[in-house]
């Protein structure tokens, strides 16, 4: 089949990478490419039939690695699989309206008409009738053995990956159904029965905010140069709302990371994270009232955020959207699902979950159009080399968090009347043509991998109500924001809020404690984690 080492050339900008790149290309096409055709070639009546099964899909191979290895840095993988087979026909439509530039689509066009060309011209050399394609072989083999060992030696061992489409799609799905295969064999090791120590939970109303893809590099709350957060940062200036400074993600993607947030398991646990209690679990037998409210998706196989929403007493969603749904509603629908909340839902003791869609990809789809103040004139930073197109994506994604102010703002108008604190993080951050040519998230453990899809915004607002009920743990959330911290852990915070003890809660890992480890090494991707 047709092989995808134009679209690693793409990649691979340095000479040493790029020859690497060349060497393997070679090798696969002699001995996958063109052997396969000479094999087939005295079984004439299957050979044309192969030989269009196998350039068709190594075509379409071809399609997906390039555009993986244009944007990540790497192949098509099960990651990837999974997410195409989670998303509905609206994301698709965005995601493929966000990337599929013109400057893309030239490179992929000039790459297939290259790659057409040599594969051409290595065929006639395979057939022609001197030594001249022996020679060629022979040096192609050498040549591809030594790249290879150069590739495995400095890691760039997701060459290695079979290149005969077919075999790849089957060996990455069975992959991926025997990962769904072991979620639905861990659901039944989750535990049933929660052990409590000790419950002196007294709060009536604790809000947290689950974000989507918000960076706090690209928040005014953090120093940002453009005004993205008016309304909270009034907010911070009457000492009612608390910014942490120095809070990471332990992934960047939001299925990794929510089973780390809302249970124990974190970088160095010993069990699978299904196997720890959840903080709706806990709560629940603390005798909260769970509430779970959405914006994100049902539909998808080992729903993890589906698995949590199930675990509160009561759960709502913005829209029952499933494969084919084609309408994402934006964040301030939620605040009508909170007000319906309120009104029917709420007993002594509440804890109530909000999951936005914060400001995941495409971002102009993030907000109303009354929203869209920014424009690329306004974008004055980035990585060097930044394009006009660039900065106007960038000025969208900085639209999305201005709206995405808005929606925390009515969320804590909701509470302004009531004893409550509200708990907001993202679940990871997003790139944005701030350090490389690229935006989005899912770079963990690619050559593209970035601070900014890590480096995440930690906020807690307190009502006059709880401040005055609470003075104590006012005074210690006050005096911590300047602590480092990775959310894997902020289920001890949560539990340190709400006073209540279990056999796994660790006060060292509560950012708000006296016993809080400040050297607790912080981990993203491959890296240990230091504040710029």
């Amino acid at each position: 089949g047709v092989l995808p080492f134009v679209a690693e050339f793409v990649y691979n900008f340095s000479i040493f990478k790029l020859a690497t790149s060349v060497s393997i290309a070679l090798f696969r096409i002699i001995l996958i490419d063109c052997c396969l055709y000479v094999i087939l070639f005295k079984f004439k009546c299957l050979r044309s039939s192969i030989k269009a099964v196998l350039i068709a899909s190594g075509l379409l191979m071809f399609c997906v690695d390039f555009f993986a290895f244009y944007y990540y840095g790497t192949h098509f993988n099960e990651s990837m699989m999974r997410i195409v087979l989670q998303t509905n026909v609206n994301e698709a439509f965005e995601f493929f309206s966000n990337y599929l530039t013109l400057n893309f689509i030239i490179l992929f066009t000039a790459s297939i008409l290259l790659l057409i060309f040599v594969r051409y011209v290595l065929i006639k050399i395979l057939f022609c009738k001197h030594f001249l394609p022996l020679c060629f072989v022979l040096f192609s083999i050498i040549i591809g053995v030594i790249g290879t060992t150069a590739a495995l030696i400095v890691a760039f061992s997701y060459f290695e990956k079979c290149n005969i489409a077919p075999i790849r799609v089957y060996e990455i799905y069975s992959s991926l159904r025997g990962s769904d295969e072991n979620y639905k064999a861990l659901l039944m090791h989750r535990p049933e029965r929660i052990s409590i120590l000790e419950n002196k939970s007294s709060i009536p109303y604790v809000v947290f905010i689950l974000g989507e893809s918000t960076t706090r590099n690209h928040m005014s709350l953090y120093g940002y140069e453009l005004n993205t957060n008016p309304k909270l940062s009034i907010r911070k200036k009457n000492s009612e709302l608390f910014v942490f400074t120095d809070v990471i993600s332990p992934h960047d993607g939001t299925t990794e990371c929510m089973k780390k947030i809302f249970t124990f398991c974190d970088y160095d646990s010993q069990k699978i994270w299904v196997e720890y209690a959840s903080i709706f679990q806990i709560l629940n037998e603390a005798g909260y009232n769970t509430i779970w409210l959405s914006n994100q998706e049902l539909a998808g196989l080992g729903n993890v955020q589906l698995f949590f929403a199930e675990q509160c007493r009561k759960s709502y969603y913005t829209a029952l959207r499933d494969f084919a749904s084609l309408y994402v509603p934006v964040d301030g629908e939620l605040v009508e699902l909170l007000d319906n909340a309120l009104k029917k839902d709420m007993s002594l003791k509440n804890f109530i979950g909000i999951h936005l869609y914060g400001a995941h990809i495409v971002y102009s789809y993030r907000y109303p159009k009354t929203y869209n103040k920014f424009s690329h004139s306004d974008e004055k930073s980035g990585y060097r080399g930044i394009t006009e197109n660039q900065k106007q994506i960038r000025a969208e994604y900085d639209n999305a968090i201005l709206y995405n102010d808005f929606v925390i703002d009515e969320i804590i108008k909701r509470f302004e009347d009531k004893n409550a604190i509200i708990i907001y993080i993202s679940d990871h951050g997003e790139e944005v043509f701030d350090e490389i040519a690229m935006n989005g998230h899912g770079i963990e453990g690619t050559p593209n991998e970035t601070r900014n899809a890590f480096e995440i915004p930690f906020l807690v607002w307190m009502s006059k109500d709880f401040i005055s009920s609470y003075p104590e743990l006012y005074e210690k959330i006050a005096n911590s924001t300047e602590r480092p911290y990775m959310t894997d852990d902020i289920i001890h915070t949560m539990l340190d809020i709400l006073e209540i003890n279990t056999p796994d809660y660790d006060p060292s890992k509560s950012i708000i404690n006296e016993k809080f480890n400040p050297e607790r090494k912080r981990i993203y991707g491959a890296n240990v984690y230091t504040k710029r």
